[in-house]
């Protein structure tokens, strides 16, 4: 099954954004910490039970 990531920047941007899926009804899994970058991660579902991830953005720039 496909997943569609959206990272997130800074270090705790991810909590603000899952709590305000939250509050809007959404189902949110708790946040964890992937166990190989150190980062911030969630996933919850679109309206058609798709998963979606929030993934804390690397602090690199991106290249253009």
């Amino acid at each position: 099954m496909n997943e569609i990531n959206y990272p997130i920047k800074g270090a705790c941007q991810g909590e603000p954004v899952a709590q305000h899926l939250t509050r809007l009804g959404i189902d949110v899994e708790p946040i964890r910490v992937d166990e190989y970058t150190g980062k911030k991660f969630t996933f919850f579902s679109d309206p058609d039970g798709l998963p979606l991830e929030l993934y804390q953005q690397s602090e690199e720039k991106n290249a253009e």
